[in-house]
């Protein structure tokens, strides 16, 4: 059962297999051409990567709609044992990759100048299938390590992260 969002759906069928990646309940599916991609450098935490987009520039991007608990707050005080283990699933996730695509909503940057993006990972690069690529945003929702946030005017996918409140 498919569901309609601008040039976006939900598959809600996909086939379970022993990676976290691919046993997501829903799946958002992409048009590639919405996505810039970027060279992976490493995980900040549960919510917050770097990278380095197509001019070299070093983007600090924070995983748009969701949030993470803390886990490199500079008042160790504020890190909590959920942040670590949000920390901890992503770098998992991203440890043999060097590409990752960014999709932007309506604002680009935070307050803090970091890029806001929903940020999307190819599960089989030989394929040519936009089935094959994962929003990273919506497996931390489906594990339950970070909640949905709504800030607009970034609310692209804010219907479909909302199934993961609570």
């Amino acid at each position: 059962m498919a569901g309609l969002l601008s040039s976006c759906y939900i598959d809600w069928d996909l086939e379970e297999t022993a990676t976290p990646v691919e046993t997501a309940e829903s799946h958002i599916i992409c048009d590639t051409s919405l996505l810039h991609e970027c060279d992976f450098e490493r995980v900040v935490d549960g919510d917050t990567i770097i990278v380095h987009d197509e001019d070299g520039n070093r983007l600090r991007v924070r995983l748009t709609g969701i949030n993470a608990p803390e886990s490199v707050h500079p008042d160790e005080e504020m890190n909590t044992e959920e942040g670590r283990e949000a920390s901890s699933y992503l770098k998992d996730l991203l440890k043999d990759t060097n590409t990752v695509y960014l999709e932007y909503d309506v604002e680009q940057f935070d307050q803090y100048e970091r890029t806001l993006a929903y940020v999307w990972i190819d599960t089989d690069p030989d394929s040519d299938s936009d089935e094959d690529y994962v929003m990273l945003n919506e497996l931390m929702l489906q594990e339950d390590l970070a909640e949905p946030v709504y800030i607009k005017p970034n609310l692209k996918y804010a219907d479909i992260f909302r199934q993961y409140e609570g």
